[in-house]
């Protein structure tokens, strides 16, 4: 399948697609293409395109709750979230009343809402929420009062336009980003402790190696004990000079909210001495744990510089991401954790890679 440009969407959303956890759907038109079959019995059936049905799950794996909302007494709507394990509310007559209800539920704001419609019944829970997002085929009313439109139509892809552009997410950066000053932290502490007896250094010789750790395991927890970030390697050394300390095949490993780990590790690593530069040299793979019948998130560069006072990483390597349905490329790499967002600097590339 040829590499393709991603659909355009607007820089300034990201911020808004990054802050979603409640993700709601209108069915006919959104969902569907928006025809209705009847058969001579008066039964109603519709079809539903099956790469949505995963883009919906996969939100439910990145932590964002979908929700179908529809204005008919739709049963077919029903057998369609309860195939996917989605709620599930229809014959809505208010659909701001209902995603109001839902936030108050989820204890959330309108403002960490995202909406897709295509016609009037979705205007007003269009015009209240954080992210409103309409199908190609939506009415021009609707088009003209959202915050995006998609470049495919209902029932055709247009809803997994929208989950791909949500469940950006590749590594846990806010807690990579904190991994260095974890790290210089901890040493910085240990270096002190080891020292507090020993008086002045003699004869200033700044050459060498100040101490070394061989297969070693470090353990960050969190405010509750819990497993925050976990280090291993076979080797790191701390130069008595600049205090800077060089580990070799570093591997990190980070907990999600299942307990899984996700990873991330080089043939070699670099932290500056006051913890506000670490460079990761040499095949940087990151991967998300898989699940079941799910293939892990992978990301992969030559090289990756985390700054995490700034609360950013770049690399201008070439970088390979993979997602289920979707891989990307690129030429130069920046992530944003203060707003969970990252971009491509050149050539970004990407196709979608339906499971079959």
């Amino acid at each position: 399948m040829p590499w393709s440009p991603l659909p355009a969407f607007p820089a300034h959303l990201h911020a808004a697609a990054a802050r979603i956890r409640l993700a709601c759907f209108d069915v006919d038109g959104t969902l569907t293409d928006g025809r209705l079959y009847y058969d001579k019995d008066g039964n109603e059936s519709k079809a539903y395109f099956v790469q949505d049905g995963l883009g919906l799950k996969l939100l439910q794996q990145h932590g964002i709750h979908p929700v179908l909302i529809t204005a008919r007494n739709s049963q077919s709507a029903l057998r369609r979230g309860a195939d996917l394990g989605i709620d599930t509310q229809i014959a809505v007559g208010d659909k701001l009343a209902s995603v109001q209800a839902l936030c108050a539920q989820h204890g959330i704001g309108l403002e960490q809402v995202a909406f897709m419609g295509d016609d009037l019944p979705d205007l007003a829970p269009l015009g209240a929420v954080g992210l409103a997002v309409a199908p190609a085929n939506a009415h021009p009313w609707i088009a003209e009062r959202v915050h995006w439109q998609t470049r495919t139509e209902g029932g055709r892809g247009a809803a997994r336009e929208l989950c791909d552009r949500m469940n950006r997410p590749t590594l846990n950066w806010r807690t990579v980003l904190g991994i260095g000053l974890l790290l210089a932290a901890l040493l910085s502490s240990w270096a002190a402790l080891r020292n507090r007896d020993k008086g002045p250094a003699n004869g200033g010789n700044e050459v060498g190696v100040d101490y070394i750790l061989h297969d070693f395991t470090i353990v960050a927890l969190d405010e509750q004990g819990k497993e925050s970030t976990t280090l291993r390697a076979p080797l790191l050394e701390r130069q008595r000079g600049d205090q800077t300390i060089s580990i070799a095949t570093p591997l990190f490993e980070m907990p999600d909210k299942d307990g899984k780990h996700w990873t991330l590790r080089s043939e070699t690593g670099w932290l500056s001495a006051k913890g506000d530069e670490m460079k990761l040299r040499g095949n940087v793979a990151g991967d998300s744990p898989a699940g079941p019948g799910v293939p892990p998130t992978t990301f992969r560069t030559d090289h990756l510089d985390v700054f995490p006072k700034e609360s950013r990483a770049r690399t201008d390597a070439l970088v390979t991401m993979t997602r289920p349905g979707m891989e990307q490329s690129g030429v130069g790499f920046e992530v944003d954790s203060k707003n969970n967002t990252y971009h491509f600097l050149s050539q970004s590339k990407g196709r979608y890679t339906p499971r079959h």
